[in-house]
């Protein structure tokens, strides 16, 4: 405990966070109305039962004014009489150091229900119920902080250590409380035996203290509470407070109970510790014959995978149900076991919860499982999986595995599905997946509970990715393709990382150690995007998108000009030099680069375009713009005649004597001479290596080479993407200008489908040797020549399949009357 000189500090601290206490009427008070001192040293125990007596006599509830009341024996509470501490302060009841008392019960058949505790901080101290059904009922516990913090309340699932204990209470409720604990008292939380109706209600399990800012954010009792935020600050400092205090051995044991409620809680243990599993005995352990328990819609982390991990229940006649909840990491283990009774496991179900996976994937108890520890019959009937949706890589994981159980007894629909694409999931021999859904009367009353998608941080420092996105360039059809991620993510606290394909193609194998492989086919032609995942083994992780362009290959092109221009000397030329100068003209005059490229992919859909340059002398920022006027030369430009500089931009800090690389995919769209500015913020020198430099720049144009149409409309992905955007955007009878031509008609005649002035049309002439036609012919096309002599007559085929290049026909017969001319693809 502290000193008093640090004491009295606390107090201060308590009273700015209480304001002006607020005694609840019709109570005593246990300083004015007694004698407890409050002050964390002096044992008030003998104080507080006085006081608590008194309030019995006279038909009254008993108050804890802001302050810390150590006790050094027990706290025995009495029927109708409440616990109330300051809403606004802190109310604290301590065991004196290297002790574990406890609150709450008298003899067995002594009644002590219709009791209120609320507002009040249980340091190292046990709240205790447990005695006959009739004297145990109405017993609420709500906004009361949980510290365990003293090795003497530490490292054991005994029931003597949970911080509460609840022993045949009836109607009860835990609601609205925070549970703490370090790992120097690493142990169980809350226990119910044989309690009728017990409710647990958005409470907490486990904070880190110095990330504690979510609870005010993601948990929906904070607003119950008055300054808790400031109150854990307080309270770490008082009691010496670990960072971490997320180590429960186990968070709600039930056992024997009837009609238990788990509901909307927040269960954050920390795995961070190196005793993993062995201080860990589940997250909720439902057993001995427990009937009626709902979970629902609770958020559950740090019991992975492992023999004592995960949510646990077993040896039911049910009904049980589990719905809406989010399991981070922690899988439903569901057992039968042939020392308990009943044996038997019938008529649960377990349906639209959130299974959130990403380590421990050779572990059968990986999602839903089911087993029985013996080898002979367990009575199974009535037990339904379904709608459950599994974040987590398909290539790993068996998502439902109900190992020895007798396959009509258990049900999973094929509502169970990855989240990545909505397949079904993988579910273990020999059971399938069936069609249909459960009766609508099991999962109907619980629709109106929301799945909690929260933001929580981990207890230790998240895996990072160098990059949001890798980029790995493009690729053939049919070209194998290996590399490895493992460099680029990183781990503050120097885990071990894991990493996994959660999402995209299943072209691509992503293995633990970060390589990948694969290699794509004609059907996977285009942008192909990969989510990955870096895991550490303590619940943390982050992501990044691998990306890979199929069915493209790279151009590399060079500078057909470049030069920069100075403001200081307007009519030089720079043409020659092999740098290109940059500055601001901040002080003094400004210097501009210029690039010209001549782009030609042909008919190639421009997929990207990166330029590089390599930068010297000194760090800047560079502002790359497009230059539409591509008439200068290297050998002329002035700054007297530059072109003006477009308002298309972009800015990116670069280093010295390094390659740097700008997106410039909005500034290459098509064909033919391309031209950049370059700037510099610096008031000072700054240089890029221009064409005659060692260190040209480059222009990198990545073209899709496969023609395939991914929406079958006629319109390939390449001519798609070159006018609007992407390999579906465009729609046959569409129209992307007025030149009254849809895009079908566009594309056929090789027009472009965005620009009125260009459409298909025909032009003649007369010669010596007959009636000439003439049109604009593109590459890949096949032409025909119709004639009438007047338009009231059908046409009549002059010549058919007329291939590119030729771009003109010769009628020799005769010329007068009328003439068409067709395009069709070959």
């Amino acid at each position: 405990m502290p000193s008093a000189p640090n004491h009295v500090a606390l107090l201060l601290c308590i009273t700015t966070l209480a304001g002006f206490a607020q005694q609840p009427a019709n109570t005593l008070n246990v300083k004015t109305d007694g004698s407890a001192a409050g002050d964390g040293m002096t044992d008030d125990a003998v104080a507080i039962r006085a006081v608590i007596h008194s309030a019995k006599m006279q038909g009254k509830h008993v108050y804890f004014p802001p302050g810390t009341y150590a006790i050094g024996s027990d706290i025995a509470t009495t029927n109708g009489v409440s616990l109330l501490g300051d809403h606004a302060g802190l109310s604290i009841v301590a065991s004196l150091p290297g002790t574990v008392q406890h609150v709450g019960n008298e003899a067995w058949s002594a009644p002590s229900g219709s009791i209120d505790v609320e507002d009040l901080v249980f340091a190292n101290v046990q709240l205790d119920w447990y005695g006959s059904e009739s004297a145990r009922r109405y017993i609420d516990v709500r906004r009361c902080l949980f510290i365990g913090a003293d090795p003497a309340f530490s490292n054991t699932v005994d029931v003597s250590y949970f911080q509460i204990n609840l022993g045949h209470t009836v109607d009860g409720v835990v609601e609205d409380c925070v549970f703490l604990r370090q790992s120097s008292s690493m142990g169980g939380s809350v226990y119910g035996y044989e309690t009728i109706r017990q409710t647990y209600r958005r409470n907490v399990w486990g904070v880190h203290l110095d990330r504690a800012g979510w609870l005010a954010t993601e948990w929906s009792g904070y607003s119950a509470w008055s300054n808790l935020l400031p109150k854990l600050v307080t309270l770490r400092s008082q009691f010496g407070l670990s960072a971490d205090q997320g180590h429960f051995r186990r968070g709600i044991k039930i056992n024997g109970c009837t009609d238990s409620l788990v509901e909307r809680n927040i269960f954050n243990g920390s795995p961070y510790t190196s005793t993993f599993p062995v201080n860990r005995d589940h997250v909720i352990y439902a057993h001995g014959g427990h009937t009626g328990l709902k979970v629902l819609a609770n958020w559950m982390r740090g019991w992975p995978s492992a023999p004592n991990g995960g949510l646990k229940i077993r040896n039911t006649f049910g009904p049980t149900t589990v719905i809406a909840n989010h399991l981070v990491n922690t899988p439903l283990l569901q057992y039968a076991y042939d020392n308990n009774i009943p044996i038997a496991y019938e008529n649960t179900i377990v349906h639209r919860n959130h299974f959130d996976l990403y380590q421990n994937f050779s572990d059968s108890r990986l999602g839903i499982s089911w087993w029985k520890n013996f080898s002979g019959y367990a009575s199974q009937t009535n037990n339904e999986y379904s709608a459950n949706v599994f974040e987590c890589p398909k290539a790993y994981a068996t998502c439902i595995n109900l190992t020895n159980g007798d396959v009509p007894g258990h049900k999973a629909y094929g509502s169970n599905v990855f989240l990545s694409d909505g397949t079904p999931v993988s579910i273990a021999d020999p059971f399938v997946l069936v069609p249909g859904a459960p009766d609508s009367a099991r999962t109907a009353p619980y629709e109106g509970y929301a799945i909690p998608i929260l933001d929580i941080p981990t207890f230790t420092t998240d895996p990072l990715f160098a990059t949001s996105i890798i980029d790995i360039g493009a690729v053939a059809v049919e070209q194998p393709v290996s590399g490895s991620v493992a460099g680029m993510a990183y781990d503050a606290d120097g885990e071990a990382l894991e990493f996994m394909k959660m999402d995209g193609p299943d072209w691509l194998a992503v293995n633990l150690d970060g390589s990948f492989s694969g290699t794509p086919h004609a059907a996977d032609a285009g942008i192909n995007e990969f989510t990955l995942r870096a895991s550490d083994n303590h619940d943390g992780y982050g992501s990044a998108t691998l990306r890979i362009m199929v069915g493209a290959e790279t151009l590399t092109l060079f500078p057909v000009q470049d030069t920069h221009v100075v403001q200081g000397a307007p009519d030089s030329n720079y043409g020659s030099n092999a740098l290109l100068a940059l500055r601001s003209g901040k002080y003094t005059n400004a210097m501009n680069g210029y690039i010209m490229f001549d782009v030609d992919v042909g008919n190639l859909a421009i997929v990207s375009a990166k330029l590089k340059l390599y930068c010297t002398r000194q760090s800047f920022n560079m502002t790359i713009r497009d230059v539409a006027d591509t008439s200068w030369t290297e050998a002329t430009l002035t700054w007297n005649n530059r072109p003006a500089m477009g308002t298309n931009s972009l800015t990116q800090a670069v280093g010295t004597n390094l390659w740097e690389a700008f997106d410039v995919s909005g500034f290459v769209v098509r064909n033919g001479l391309v031209g950049f500015g370059l700037t510099s913020d610096l008031a000072s020198y700054a240089n890029v290596d221009a064409k005659e430099g060692s260190h040209p720049p480059v222009l990198e144009i990545v073209v899709a080479t496969d023609a395939n149409d991914w929406d079958d409309d006629g319109l390939p992905n390449a001519w798609e993407l070159a006018y609007f955007g992407g390999e579906t955007n465009a729609a046959p009878s569409g129209h992307g200008d007025t030149d009254g031509f849809d895009n079908l008609a566009e594309y056929i005649a090789g027009t472009d489908p965005t620009n009125s002035d260009s459409f298909f049309a025909i032009s003649s002439s007369m010669c010596p040797a007959g009636f000439v036609v003439s049109w604009p012919a593109v590459p890949d096309r096949a032409y025909g020549i119709l004639h009438a002599d007047a338009l009231t007559n059908g046409f009549t085929r002059l010549s058919d399949g007329i291939p590119s290049p030729q771009s003109s026909f010769t009628n020799a017969v005769g010329g007068a009357g009328y003439y068409r001319v067709d395009v069709r693809l070959p």
